[in-house]
């Protein structure tokens, strides 16, 4: 479609082929969850749940380092790494790559509410700290790439 007949809000759907080709309907998701916590336009729920493109196009031209700006620090794939080696919990180490309930909802963009269910429904795998559920980075991972067979 020619640039002036582009719509200014698209789904990730349109969006995804437009960055990458070869991206699955998966991958381009689990990326947009990493890009969103370093600045990726927020889906608009007026607009039905669509990215504005134009500032999609520019986050990606600040990303690489187009027109004079910095990079962003990590690639997508570097932040998993960096994940699974570091903590997203507690400071003194015990629950190293463990996730609570509201940082899975928060990384998902969803309710905590939902990530309940999905432990209720064992679909997804969960470990429990007395009272406490946590999730293993392993199992989002999985989720987010879309191997969820038992």
């Amino acid at each position: 479609m020619p640039e002036h007949l582009t719509p200014l809000f698209m789904t990730d759907e349109e969006i995804a082929p437009r960055i990458a080709s070869k991206l699955t309907a998966i991958e381009s998701k689990a990326m947009a969850i990493i890009y969103e916590r370093h600045g990726l336009p927020k889906r608009d729920p007026l607009m039905g749940g669509r990215r504005y493109w134009p500032a999609v196009v520019r986050f990606f031209e600040l990303q690489y380092g187009i027109q004079g700006q910095q990079p962003l620090k990590q690639t997508p794939t570097e932040y998993l790494q960096s994940e699974e080696k570091g903590s997203e919990h507690s400071s003194d180490g015990r629950y190293k790559g463990l996730f609570s309930v509201n940082q899975v909802a928060e990384r998902w963009l969803c309710s905590p509410a939902l990530v309940r269910t999905m432990v209720r429904k064992n679909q997804i795998r969960y470990v429990r700290v007395g009272k406490l559920i946590r999730t293993p980075l392993e199992a989002i991972l999985e989720i987010e790439a879309g191997n969820t067979e038992k």
